[in-house]
């Protein structure tokens, strides 16, 4: 039923006579109150709110107001705005009905999470572990992408030091190669230097036994001049002369046999023999103190291709 203020009251049957309920004007919940008339103060059980309630005044029939005439359809009351805080503060002070605001998505969201504390606890640890999954998945893919480009100016870093490193072994290489050739150069002089010497000493000693030994003397010269030119040596002077010396003494002696041209001579240590390989496969063995070498010549006819060298042991028992 309404009272006089317009407001729908409940009645609900009781061992103790009926139940009046007024509904709250913040909420709308419906508050049970006392048959008692008078002022009272109701509490709401649903919001908390206190406010001061005259249930007589509550509880009077609605009295039908006079007409005072034909109502002009035309003129439309102001439409009044509910929702304004000052006429919610007036209609509640009048004793007249508020409707319940509006509630915003955050406090339905409040209201639901405190109706349903189980399934609100599961979103939430929910939604924390997606925000956690979402974060270290970040960080893992920062990770990765620092590894990467970590991973990639090492190897950067490694290829740029391979090259130098390469760089530095060519130019090693080329150093070593150049002091190769510069020290087998040297050898070349050093060794061609023993043999100019060497073959000195021989022309100097054909010119001291140019007296004594004219035939000595002239093998020395020979050998000299065959230890210097070997390799491409230098003519050397000393022992061009000795030979023509010795040669210009006498007319001395022809060593025929030889079908071609001779390719090495060779004087043993002892100055007995001389020994000539040739083009023709062939050495010969001259006995120089034989009173006629070319008659007396040892034939070595085994070869079979020319004969490049001859040399006599120091022995003097070999020809190699």
């Amino acid at each position: 039923m309404e009272n006089a203020a317009g407001l729908q009251v409940y009645e609900e049957p009781s061992d103790e006579g009926d139940a009046l309920r007024y509904p709250c004007p913040l909420c709308s919940t419906s508050i049970d109150l006392e048959n008692e008339a008078g002022l009272a103060c109701v509490v709401c059980p649903s919001c908390d709110l206190s406010f001061l309630l005259d249930i007589a005044e509550f509880l009077k029939e609605p009295e039908e107001e006079p007409s005072e005439g034909p109502v002009d359809e035309a003129e439309e009351p102001p439409e009044i705005d509910k929702s304004d805080p000052e006429v919610v503060v007036a209609r509640w002070l009048a004793g007249e009905p508020i409707e319940p605001r509006a509630w915003s998505d955050r406090q339905k969201l409040m209201m639901w999470c405190r109706s349903h504390p189980i399934k609100a606890g599961m979103v939430g640890v929910m939604a924390t572990l997606l925000v956690v999954a979402t974060v270290t998945s970040s960080m893992a893919f920062a990770g990765v992408s620092i590894a990467l480009t970590r991973s990639k100016s090492q190897s950067q870093h490694q290829q740029r030091t391979y090259q130098k490193l390469q760089h530095d072994l060519e130019q090693l290489l080329e150093v070593a190669q150049r002091k190769q050739e510069e020290a087998s150069s040297r050898f070349r002089q050093a060794s061609r230097d023993v043999r100019v010497e060497y073959a000195t000493r021989l022309a100097k000693r054909s010119q001291d036994l140019s007296v004594r030994s004219t035939q000595h003397s002239a093998l020395l010269a020979a050998e000299a001049l065959t230890i210097a030119l070997d390799e491409g040596g230098p003519i050397i002077p000393i022992a061009h002369q000795s030979l023509r010396d010795a040669l210009g003494d006498h007319d001395g002696w022809q060593l025929d046999g030889h079908s071609a041209r001779v390719s090495a001579i060779a004087v043993s240590p002892n100055g007995r023999w001389l020994a000539s390989g040739s083009f023709d496969s062939t050495a010969r063995l001259w006995d120089m103190t034989s009173s006629d070498p070319a008659g007396s010549a040892i034939v070595l006819d085994a070869h079979s291709s020319c004969v490049s060298g001859v040399a006599f042991s120091p022995d003097n028992r070999w020809l190699m």
